[in-house]
Order: structure tokens, then C-alpha cells, then sequence
């Protein structure tokens, strides 16, 4: 008998949380649909939630966490590699996850990345008539104009990104960073391989999802 009832609670069990996962599958993939559409995305992004068991959050309309990273987009005329943000203390209403529609997601704070190579680099710089073409490797970053190549310091000024070329004869050159989501403060850059990552921080962010 008590085998019996053993056997039949760990059936439930894993009816439950097999349950349990799939209704966070189908919520993540809600708000990703939501999220290409409010941030203008190519196609969805990847959206994961913290908490467990989500039913109960999602009954609540209160995550401690979630996360969403989306590759190679345009954002303000600005071209991004990669994007990588986690949010903590996340709020929504509670319909929200299963239905879908209109509305407004908000979180306490976060923190992130923001990846660029040196062709979105340059492609910006273009866009806004400079021509410049910037080239990273190695965990270095170069410029050429005018058929010279020199070093260049990458660095973060406000929300904007400042290029210093190792040469005065080049002069140098900035440009906006894309407010990717309300909220978001540009914090530094570091150049690793082929990449400029910028780290960012998220206070009080706000995702208005178009219904």
C-alpha cells in the first residue's frame, strides 16, 4: 500500500512539474514574441525566466528574474552584434504571459552587454557620413581613413561611444548609443577578440509592448 502510494505521489509529481515547464516554455515564448515586436527585432529573442515553480509567479504577476539576449540588429541606426540583459524583480500583468497583447513589463534594475564588431562600428560611423573603417582582432582595435591604418581607444562618454585614433591627423569621432530599452545606462567598453563590449546597466526599466 505504501509502495503504491509512493509510486503514485512521484507520478504526480513529475506530472506536475512537467507541467510546470512547459507553461514557462509557453510564456517565455510569448514575451519573446512580444519583445521583436516592441524592440524592433529581426526575429525573437531568447527569453528565460527564474523561479520555481513559475506557476506560482505567474499567478502573482512577479518574477525574481528574467533574462533575454537577441544577435545582430538596428537599433536608432545603430548595428549591434549581440545584446545580453537580465532583470531582476520583474513585474507584469498577470494575463500577460498567457494571452499576450498590449501592456507594460517592469523590473527594479538589471544588468547586461552589448556587443558590437567592427563592421557595425563602421557601418554607424558611415550612416553618419564618416568614413571610416574600424577593424577589431585580437582584442585590439585599428581605424583607416585616407589610407592610413593607427590604434584606436574605444571609450564610453555618457551614452555615447568616443573613438580616439592614435594619430591627431585623423581627429576623433562619437556616436550615440541606442537606448535599447528604457531604463539603460551605458557603464564601459572593453575590446575582447573580435568584439567591443559595452557593459550596461538597467534601472527601473519599462518594456511597452504594442497590444
Amino acid at each position: 500500500m505504501i509502495r503504491r502510494f509512493v509510486i503514485s505521489l512521484a507520478v504526480l509529481v513529475a506530472l506536475a512539474a512537467g507541467a510546470d515547464y512547459g507553461l514557462r516554455l509557453y510564456s517565455e515564448s510569448v514575451v519573446a514574441g512580444e519583445l521583436r515586436s516592441a524592440l524592433a527585432l529581426s526575429e525573437k529573442p531568447s527569453v528565460s525566466f527564474g523561479g520555481w515553480p513559475f506557476v506560482t509567479h505567474l499567478v502573482s504577476g512577479q518574477l525574481p528574474s528574467a533574462s533575454f539576449s537577441a544577435s545582430t540588429f538596428t537599433s536608432h541606426g545603430v548595428r549591434l552584434h549581440e545584446v545580453k540583459v537580465s532583470l531582476d524583480d520583474v513585474h507584469f500583468p498577470r494575463r500577460r504571459l498567457l494571452l499576450g497583447g498590449g501592456g507594460v513589463i517592469r523590473a527594479s534594475d538589471g544588468h547586461g552587454t552589448v556587443a558590437m564588431t567592427g563592421a557595425d562600428i563602421t557601418s554607424t560611423l558611415h550612416h553618419a557620413g564618416a568614413p571610416l573603417t574600424v577593424r577589431i582582432s585580437n582584442g585590439r582595435a585599428s581605424v583607416t581613413a585616407q589610407g592610413i591604418t593607427v590604434g584606436l581607444d574605444l571609450k564610453v562618454t555618457g551614452d555615447a561611444l568616443s573613438l580616439a585614433p592614435a594619430s591627431t591627423t585623423l581627429g576623433s569621432k562619437s556616436f550615440a548609443l541606442p537606448p535599447v530599452i528604457k531604463g539603460l545606462r551605458y557603464a564601459g567598453v572593453t575590446v575582447r577578440g573580435t568584439e567591443a563590449v559595452l557593459t550596461v546597466s538597467v534601472h527601473h526599466p519599462v518594456f511597452v509592448v504594442p497590444g
